[in-house]
């Protein structure tokens, strides 16, 4: 609740994901908002928001439907006008989930969007959003939840990779190989998908070139899909379509530290959604052409509100079901889904 201060040949490179989003209103039944659901201000969805009273016994809650068990990725978008964080915990069907942490956005007219990641069960599912201090959660509306199910490869032969996949490897789903390999053995037209994981460090050895996601070469178009990837203390760029002049989509992916830009996109007709750029010292402004709206923080000289999530070192670790979750510091967590 809202306190004193108110309100080469061609190639397709895709990271699997999840399924298409469902969008839930905080002011819909059987949602619940345990507090008021206001129409004032600017900026919510639907006919109002969630305004939840300012204890530790208040919440929001919805209720997900999956159509099979697995994970679900949310992305709860907020308003906090306050400049202190509001830290909360997010339980499903009872059972504690993951902690969030809603960072001041500066106004309550302006919004946020937080992304969690939490398990589901096949069917009805329960979330609830607690926050865990007497200031309450910030306003929320809406909730989008995408859950389970993966990005299709396309018709004709996909090439899959894993991390520690095989050179000599088949390259199906059942036998990954390794990036490298399929780089060189991928035709015309194909498709490479890539599997959750680290696929580097942006040092310099070889014919390394220190760029984090590296997305074009030659000037020829190649229309890449990334979705929920990280770029961390690159020596170069953390992405970039490297004279891709092609139409990529880019979204909910995070680039912290990098040497030169975060995101460097000089040309093409690229897509940006929700991408979170940080610094933790001054560096280059963020530069992108295309389509871009204000779901997104990009550097432009100072950090926005949302790099509060983002504070501390990179850790990871491997979830059940073989998901890749990294967290910062004591903030925010992403999961990057097989």
């Amino acid at each position: 609740m809202r306190g004193p201060a108110r309100r080469r040949p061609r190639r397709t490179v895709r990271q699997r994901g999840a399924g298409r989003a469902t969008r839930y209103e905080a002011e819909t039944a059987p949602a619940v908002c345990t507090g008021a659901i206001d129409s004032d201000g600017a900026g919510y969805s639907g006919s109002g928001f969630c305004n939840a009273d300012n204890a530790v016994s208040a919440y929001a809650q919805f209720t997900l439907n999956a159509p099979t068990a697995g994970t679900a990725t949310l992305k709860v978008r907020f308003a906090d006008g306050t400049s202190t964080a509001r830290p909360a915990n997010v339980t499903v069907n009872g059972s504690a989930a993951t902690p969030a942490s809603f960072e001041g956005t500066g106004a309550w007219g302006t919004w946020g969007t937080k992304t969690l990641t939490v398990p589901v069960r096949s069917g009805s599912n329960t979330l609830r959003i607690s926050p865990t201090t007497s200031a309450g959660l910030p306003d929320i509306d809406p909730l989008e939840a995408e859950v389970g199910g993966s990005i299709p490869p396309p018709s004709g032969s996909a090439l899959y990779v894993v991390p520690n996949g095989s050179e000599s490897a088949a390259g199906t789903e059942s036998a990954p190989t390794t990036l490298t390999s399929a780089i060189n053995r991928v035709t015309p037209g194909g498709t490479i998908l890539l599997r959750g994981g680290v696929y580097g460090d942006g040092s310099q050895a070889g014919n390394g070139d220190r760029n984090g996601y590296k997305l074009g070469g030659e000037d020829i178009g190649v229309d890449h899909v990334v979705r929920r990837g990280i770029a961390y203390d690159n020596g170069k760029h953390g992405f970039t379509y490297h004279r891709n002049p092609g139409t990529m989509s880019l979204s909910d992916n995070v680039s912290i530290d990098n040497a030169e830009r975060d995101f460097s996109f000089d040309a093409g007709t690229s897509v940006f959604r929700g991408n979170v750029s940080c610094r933790g010292a001054s560096g280059s402004n963020d530069k992108v052409v295309g389509n871009a709206d204000s779901s997104n923080q990009f550097w432009s000289g100072s950090n926005g509100p949302r790099c509060s999530s983002y504070g501390g070192a990179l850790r990871w670790s491997f979830a059940a079901g073989g998901r890749l979750v990294a967290s910062f510091g004591s903030g925010a967590t992403a999961a990057l889904d097989d």
